[in-house]
């Protein structure tokens, strides 16, 4: 593999996130990337069908992503349209299929809902790992992967919890077990790279580097596969009852993560008691711009929040109804019509028709 070849990844998976059938702003691109938390550029994540790829790339650099887009714009894989979007070219959808079918394309990622906790988990779950090998082992003599006081002490609590009914050897068996059972449901290659990252007892996980040489696999794209397969793992693990032991580490790992900040949190609760928005703006001392930026928030992050019923029965079949007229309607389109509703309520049911139409 040159070293061309292999520094293409990251620009390629970017070409992939552009549409021929929608122009895109790629700068809106880099802050969905890079996890940029406003009710603005979550509702455009929603709009272009990224939110699993929120907060994907936290520590892109956005030099280096405008200069991919830069690249892609010379080479034709990306056209310009007006207001500093860009469309996919019928050259860059080409590229894009034919660049991965030999390379990995992420399809578990669920950045939006699981982003914030996947270091967390990761970082527990490689801990206890280790320890429980060497425990199996009966070997105290080694250098644990972990540092951080807190994190070694709610260990030993874990541990002793569990030994009140398991023995050493019966907790480290199953825990054995359900690693075995989670990397079978795994894709191969999502499989292989965690299995080089794990230490354990006369093992030590591989840095990404070594893997990079060891699998002939760019840097980005090692770590592409990592992560994708660790959000395929949370997912399992939620979803089945088949990994006790591990989603113990999940419930662990987001005990002091929350979806939302603490004053969405405390405008959904007003709001769940029947506070008007008005009310709730005035009772917490914020302008009325930031508490419908809440909900908008709410209704991005949680595809079970009640839209309709934040809005009254006629504003909603109205603007429904020119939504069923008009798609892409906009707001000042409304406007014009005779319709005098506040942009947040558009938005809210931009959302709402978005999870009626699928």
């Amino acid at each position: 593999m040159s070293h061309l070849e292999s520094s293409l990844y990251l620009e390629y998976l970017f070409l992939s996130l552009f549409s021929r059938k929608e122009a895109k702003k790629p700068l809106s691109v880099f802050h969905i990337l890079t996890g940029k938390r406003t009710a603005s550029i979550l509702y455009v994540a929603e709009s272009y069908q990224l939110k699993h790829f929120f907060n994907c790339f936290r520590h892109l650099e956005k030099e280096d992503y405008l200069q991919k887009i830069d690249s892609l714009l010379k080479k034709n894989q990306l056209e310009e349209a007006s207001d500093n979007h860009v469309y996919l070219t019928p050259k860059g959808e080409q590229s894009v299929t034919t660049f991965f079918e030999t390379h990995y394309y992420p399809s578990h990622f669920n950045g939006l809902l699981e982003g914030r906790s996947l270091k967390s988990f990761w970082r527990l779950l490689t801990f206890v790992t280790q320890v429980l090998s060497e425990m199996s082992h009966e070997n105290v003599q080694y250098l644990p992967i972990e540092k951080e006081w807190k994190q070694q002490l709610w260990l030993k609590k874990w541990l002793q919890m569990h030994k009140k009914n398991l023995s050493k050897e019966l907790l480290s068996q199953r825990f054995a077990s359900e690693w075995m059972d989670l990397l079978a449901l795994l894709e191969p290659s999502g499989a292989t790279v965690i299995s080089l990252k794990l230490t354990g007892y006369k093992t030590y996980g591989k840095t990404t580097k070594q893997i990079s040489n060891l699998l002939e696999l760019e840097l980005d794209e090692v770590q592409v596969i990592l992560t994708d397969a660790l959000f395929q793992c949370i997912k399992q693990i939620k979803e089945t009852n088949q990994f006790p032991l591990f989603f113990e580490l999940y419930q662990e790992s987001i005990h002091d993560i929350s979806l939302f900040n603490q004053s969405t949190l405390a405008t959904k609760k007003l709001m769940d008691e029947g506070k008007a928005l008005e009310e709730v703006a005035n009772s917490r001392g914020l302008k009325l711009s930031t508490v419908s930026e809440h909900l908008i928030e709410l209704a991005i992050m949680d595809e079970a929040y009640p839209i309709k019923d934040l809005i009254a029965e006629r504003t909603y079949q109205q603007i429904m109804g020119l939504f069923e007229l008009n798609p892409t309607i906009g707001y000042y389109e409304i406007e014009e019509q005779g319709y005098q509703v506040p942009f947040y309520i558009y938005r809210l049911l931009q959302i709402e028709r978005r999870r009626v139409n699928g």
